[in-house]
């Protein structure tokens, strides 16, 4: 199960709406504004039999595990130029990016490592994002005297505002449009890989013990190649501070291997 909740303070961003009947659905904030996110979000798992085999050896992991992850995200953007409707360039300082875990249920065989409370190195890094028209996408450089290693940028993702989720074409009220499945993991993995360095590398493990690594489901690449789309209807537009926002409901289906 997971809960997420993310918010986004926009200086000047804008549902721009036209005409009574279709909306035109757009986010663009302002040249020389500043754009806070933060994300809140839990979600619990639960395996209920997992067995390891070592060179012919069984090793019971634990019946009923479960593990809980609660991660923290506060990132501010200083956006730069803006051109029809794209930001060019803009900076992002990740000024919290927290995890807190908890797992329950392993087997005596299998020692987890103690990595309930966890801040990422990209915290306190400022990176800035240049939009490159040749290749369609942004492209990454730390901002500042300390900057972290190069591959860590390789993971992060850029946009945040859900431009792809938006319609082509005016809609009105009960219209649905329809995007690809992987277009989920920017929500899932807000951000991309915040946490580029893995947590304790084994050290007090006991002797002969063996070191087992599983992927790391918070990477966003885990919906490459997903089938299936999200269907989005447009619920209603309310009036909010004097701006039109959009209401939206979507709803998933397709599968992932």
């Amino acid at each position: 199960m997971i809960s997420l909740n993310v918010s986004t303070i926009a200086a000047s961003a804008l549902l721009l709406a036209f005409s009574p009947a279709n909306e035109t659905l757009e986010f663009t904030p302002k040249a020389d504004t500043s754009v806070v996110r933060t994300l809140h979000l839990e979600r619990n798992s639960e395996v209920e039999t997992a067995t390891i085999f070592i060179m012919e050896q069984e090793i019971n992991a634990g019946g009923g595990m479960t593990s809980s992850l609660v991660r923290d995200v506060k990132l501010v953007d200083v956006i730069g130029k803006v051109e029809d409707g794209r930001v060019m360039d803009f900076v992002r300082t990740y000024e919290t990016i927290e995890d807190t875990r908890v797992t329950e249920g392993v087997g005596e065989d299998v020692q987890v490592a103690d990595d309930s409370n966890e801040t990422s190195d990209l915290e306190g890094q400022a990176i800035s994002f240049k939009w490159d028209a040749d290749e369609e996408e942004y492209m990454s450089a730390y901002v500042g005297d300390e900057p972290g290693e190069d591959e860590w940028l390789e993971g992060l993702t850029a946009s945040l505002d859900l431009v792809n989720w938006l319609p082509s074409d005016e809609v009105g009220e009960g219209d649905t449009w329809e995007i690809a499945l992987d277009e989920l993991g920017p929500i899932i993995w807000y951000g991309g890989f915040l946490f580029p360095v893995e947590g304790p590398d084994g050290e007090g493990k006991p002797e002969g013990a063996i070191s087992i690594s599983v992927p790391n489901l918070s990477e966003t690449h885990v919906l490459e190649g997903a089938e299936g789309e999200i269907k989005i209807t447009l619920v209603r537009v309310d009036e909010e501070d004097g701006q039109r926002i959009a209401v939206a409901t979507f709803k998933l289906s397709g599968s992932v291997e």
